[in-house]
Parts: structure tokens; C-alpha cells; sequence
């Protein structure tokens, strides 16, 4: 069962990097403002840190089957610890004002993070009643957050091609 979920995960990542390597490229000599600089950045530092925290569940999700009270809690803080990454990254990200030409964006952002959190919670059931469909539903789920998240990248890569060197 394990070797399945973490190959499960391995094929959302690749989701999720390959279209962004081939990006559309930008209008040349078009301009940035500050603004839109701060809020693309801020959008970027939201999705590399679930990035990050979702290859940490990676990590750990192949030992779920040991039956140690141990590493049973290992798998839990690290699916813990993404949940709550997900949710402090938002209100790090909300905080940076939204310029109205990024509208689409903060919408698949936030969209993104609203299913990322119900697939945590999901995956987070295992620990109520030992189902592994709970498992299997939570990475389901997370995959529409991931590609999602693929799509804002790809948005974001396009802009900040934008930026000045």
C-alpha cells in the first residue's frame, strides 16, 4: 500500500513542474510595476512553501504501514505541519494587496488552498479509524490542488519574466 501512495505523490510532482518548464514566454520590453512585483513574489514564496511541505509528506507517507506508534506520528506531524504551513502561507499571502490585473490568479491560488486543505483533513481521518481509502481520497483530492497550483505557476512564471534583472 505504501509503495503505491508514494508513487501516487511522485506522480503529482511531476505534474506539477513539467508543464511549468514550458511556460509561454513574455511580451518583451513589458513593464512591471512594484506593486504587481510584491504581490508576484508574495504569490510564489505561498506556492513553493506547499510545495516544499507537500514533498515532506513524501518523505514520510511510505512508512505508513509500519505499525509503530512512532512512525505513525512522524507521518501525522508532517501531514499536520503541511495543513498548517497551507493555512499561515494564505494569511502571509492576503496580506499583500491584489492588483486587479491578477484577479484569475489569486482565485486558482486560493482555490488551490481550499482543496489542498480538505485533502489534509482527509488524509488526516486515517488516524480516526486506520482506513487507508481515507489515504487514497486525500491524495485524489490533493492532486486537483497541485494542478491547480501548476497553473498558477505557469502564470507566474510568464510574469515575472517581466521583471527587471
Amino acid at each position: 500500500m505504501s509503495r503505491f501512495f508514494f508513487s501516487l505523490l511522485a506522480l503529482f510532482l511531476v505534474i506539477f513542474f513539467l508543464p511549468f518548464a514550458a511556460a509561454i514566454p513574455a511580451t518583451p520590453g513589458a513593464q512591471i510595476a512594484p506593486a504587481e512585483k510584491a504581490y508576484l513574489e508574495s504569490a510564489l514564496t505561498f506556492l513553493s512553501k506547499n510545495f516544499e511541505a507537500t514533498k515532506d509528506i513524501g518523505k514520510y507517507i511510505d512508512q505508513l504501514d509500519d505499525s509503530s506508534p512512532e512512525t505513525q506520528k512522524d507521518v501525522s506531524k508532517a501531514i499536520l505541519r503541511a495543513h498548517l504551513l497551507n493555512g499561515m502561507g494564505l494569511l502571509e499571502y492576503s496580506r499583500v494587496p491584489l492588483p486587479p490585473k491578477f484577479r484569475d490568479l489569486d482565485k486558482k491560488i486560493r482555490r488551490s488552498s481550499a482543496i489542498r486543505t480538505k485533502a489534509f483533513r482527509e488524509i488526516l481521518r486515517f488516524w480516526d479509524d486506520s482506513q487507508p481509502a481515507h489515504v487514497t481520497k486525500g491524495f485524489k483530492i490533493l492532486q486537483a490542488a497541485i494542478i491547480l497550483d501548476n497553473e498558477s505557476l505557469n502564470i507566474l512564471n510568464t510574469q515575472m519574466e517581466l521583471l527587471p534583472r
